[in-house]
């Protein structure tokens, strides 16, 4: 059982930037396949009468790889579609609680992640599920209690819940001046909770995840004047493997993830530690393959045909 129709929830093509970008990896590897593609975002999707509809615009790649779209939308029924993908940035807001919720109505496609995954899995918090993974953290909105909890650990890096890429992430030192203003700044004066987590030294590792099974490992390496390695902010892929502590520390996750509907993950560890569950829309399938020949696009479509035909078998599953 082949996939002819693909719908990708993602965010504007504008935004999609060849050759690292990993929605496009996976169109790119799609249309090789002869799938075709249709992009829309969360606000076109409709419901009419209780059946789920997309305005949606045909979607495919320039000989650059850039993305190129139709110039006209069409209404189409989900259920016309074989795969529903979400591919769209953090923050999970409510555009996307909603997009889930409309989705989730239709049981004809199989959709990635799954609606009911992504909103049990807020990319900071989905690792709390696992504190014997990860090191010492805290999630809270008092400044007080995490000026404590800095005076404890001496070195936190402090992430707000809502962000990707490394952005807005800061790196926190005991006695520093300016730490209490950094506090005030990252919980809104006390009104929005922030993940504060201890600074750990160590190599940044990318898992990529597929159906429960890691696929790949590399290292990032950060730039000299920054203390994050995300590729976002300039990291270099090298590749790596998990140590038996790592593959111990991860084989929950990796159970969880399949219960959850999580088909594809980021998994990010520093110093073998689990820091954030990437599900939205994981990254760095490029860059893997820069350093390792192998593209990840092409298991990610094995295993979603393998899923396919697991549906349509007589005594095939649901979602």
């Amino acid at each position: 059982m082949t996939v002819k129709r693909v719908l990708i929830l993602a965010d504007p093509p504008e935004k999609l930037v060849p050759p690292g970008d990993t929605t496009l990896r996976l169109v790119a590897e799609g249309l090789r396949r002869r799938i075709r593609f249709w992009h829309a975002d969360h606000g076109d999707l409709e419901v009419a009468n209780g059946r789920p509809e997309v305005l949606c615009r045909a979607f495919g790649l320039t000989k650059t790889g850039f993305p190129r779209l139709s110039s006209s939308h069409r209404r189409k029924r989900l259920a016309e579609f074989d795969v529903v993908l979400f591919r769209k940035d953090p923050p999970f807001d409510l555009s996307y609680l909603h997009a889930t919720r409309i989705v989730e109505l239709d049981s004809e496609p199989i959709v990635i992640n799954s609606p009911a995954g992504l909103r049990k899995a807020n990319e900071k918090l989905y690792a709390l599920n696992f504190p014997e993974a990860m090191p010492p953290t805290l999630v809270t909105a008092d400044r007080d209690r995490a000026l404590a909890f800095l005076a404890e650990q001496k070195r936190l890096v402090a992430k707000p819940l809502d962000s990707f890429g490394g952005i807005g992430v800061v790196l926190l030192r005991y006695r520093d001046r300016g730490a209490r203003a950094l506090l005030d700044l990252m919980t809104a004066e006390g009104n929005s909770a922030a993940l504060f987590q201890k600074y750990v030294s160590g190599v940044d590792k990318r898992v990529f995840v597929i159906d429960g099974k890691v696929e790949g490992v590399m290292i990032r390496c950060g730039v000299k004047n920054d203390f994050r390695a995300n590729m976002h902010v300039g990291g270099q892929p090298v590749l790596s493997c998990l140590t038996r502590t790592e593959q111990r520390r991860l084989k929950p996750v990796l159970e969880k993830l399949i219960q959850d509907g999580i088909l594809f993950a980021g998994l990010d560890l520093i110093g073998g530690f689990l820091s954030e569950v990437n599900v939205t829309s994981p990254t760095g399938f490029w860059h893997y393959q820069h350093v390792s020949g192998i593209d990840l696009s092409e298991r990610f479509w094995d295993t979603v045909e393998r899923l396919m035909h697991r549906r349509k078998a007589p005594d095939g599953g649901g979602r």
